[in-house]
């Protein structure tokens, strides 16, 4: 299994080579293979401050970017010597992504909220860019949930439609790698819809939301059925809420000792997702802990 870190050398890279760290750790104590490399990308100002000159092209410059990455990862872990160093030239979120697909990464690691070019300040940054281009799952760490707990709590949002499944069964591998209990969470939506017949305004009422809610909690339970014959030692709750998607989600987060929210992803196109306002997009901003987006045609790990 594949895991890259892309790194702009900033504080909050750091909560993300913690993460990324941890990972590899567990996944090799599972017996399973896992190689974890470095990526640093030289923005197109870093032209401009060496006088025109390419990494590629200039040795001493190359070597010494490289030993400042070395050195920076080992004031993280002391044993970091097995990882690779990469270094790449051009716009980060372009070049991340195209290393992704040539190399066919599994987990692309962000930091999020850095001074460097990995930021979720803006819709437009390099880590928005990268949750929703990057073709394979994409973890945005949260500085306080820079690793994985003793005893792991992963949350799956799903919602019943294709997008999520590979959210579903890529979290229940990775809570077979780590350990983890795994959370099975859907959002009811309690505004009110206009019939398409008549117009008029339907209204749930609260017997409605309780029949749905039951209906619901046993769809979320087949669901866990069909994931523990895959993996038989998982266990998982169910967790069936009302309220607006992001709010709850995030109270849900915020309420819960949640390691990791998971969530499918509808497309790789950040201009398109700004326009459909999508959950993913919008939870990336909130950020209540970590965040592992999952593309659509994400396969499950062997």
């Amino acid at each position: 299994m594949k895991i890259l870190l892309a790194t702009d050398l900033s504080l909050e890279a750091e909560s993300a080579a913690r993460w990324a760290l941890d990972l590899r750790e567990r996944i090799l104590s599972s017996e399973r293979p896992a190689s974890l490399s470095a990526l640093y990308v030289a923005p197109p100002e870093y032209y401009a401050i060496h006088a025109g000159e390419r990494l590629s092209e200039n040795p001493d410059i190359n070597a010494r970017q490289t030993h400042q990455l070395r050195d920076w990862l080992r004031t993280l872990d002391p044993h970091t010597d097995d990882i690779d160093i990469l270094l790449e030239e051009g716009k980060p979120a372009a070049v991340i992504t195209d290393y992704c697909t040539k190399h066919h990464v599994d987990w692309l690691v962000l930091g999020t909220n850095g001074a460097g070019s990995i930021s979720r300040a803006l819709l437009g940054s390099t880590a928005m860019k990268l949750a929703h281009r990057a073709p394979c799952k994409t973890v945005l760490v949260q500085p306080e949930h820079d690793t994985l707990s003793a005893t792991p709590r992963l949350s799956v949002a799903v919602d019943f439609l294709p997008g999520s499944q590979a959210a579903l069964f890529s979290g229940a591998h990775l809570a077979h790698l780590t350990g983890a209990q795994l959370d099975l969470v859907h959002i009811l939506h309690d505004t009110p819809t206009p019939t398409l017949n008549t117009g008029l305004v339907n209204y749930l009422s609260p017997q409605d939301i309780a029949q749905l809610t039951e209906r619901t909690r046993e769809g979320l339970i087949e669901l866990g059925v069909q994931v523990k014959t895959l993996y038989p030692e998982l266990t998982f709750a169910s967790h069936v809420y009302t309220g607006p998607t992001v709010a709850t989600l995030t109270h849900h987060c915020e309420t819960q000792p949640v390691d990791l929210l998971i969530l499918g992803k509808k497309s790789r196109s950040a201009l398109k997702d700004r326009a459909l306002g999508s959950i993913a997009s919008a939870m990336a901003r909130k950020h209540p802990t970590s965040l592992m987006l999952v593309p659509p045609e994400e396969h499950l790990d062997t």
